[in-house]
């Protein structure tokens, strides 16, 4: 097999990011906030709100910036594990259940 290379495009293995946030994320929490902050704010001329709506801004970047930065694929890992575990599924027992105790 010497002499014999495949070339995989970088384009399929990285993941889309705008400003180091998972694409699909970035425009959902951009879009979120400007239709809801931004526009209240400038509905009723509040500056406070439209600070908030700043602020609220910077840190949703700042948290999915994080996330992708320790994991690329956490958007899909988590829409898969939630899709086929769903509630059913918990890592450690709720503080109202008692723990689970196997036989050996």
């Amino acid at each position: 097999m010497s002499g014999r290379r495949v070339v995989i495009l970088r384009a399929l293995v990285r993941p889309n990011l705008i400003l180091h946030c998972d694409r699909e994320l970035f425009l959902l929490w951009v879009g979120t906030v400007f239709s809801l902050g931004f526009r209240f704010g400038i509905m009723e001329g509040s500056v406070e709100v439209i600070g908030v709506a700043a602020v609220a801004l910077l840190i949703g970047i700042a948290w999915l910036a994080s996330q992708t930065k320790q994991d690329p694929q956490f958007k899909d890992i988590w829409r898969r594990t939630v899709l086929r575990y769903g509630p059913r599924y918990c890592a450690r027992p709720r503080f109202d259940q008692p723990e689970h105790k196997t036989k050996r």
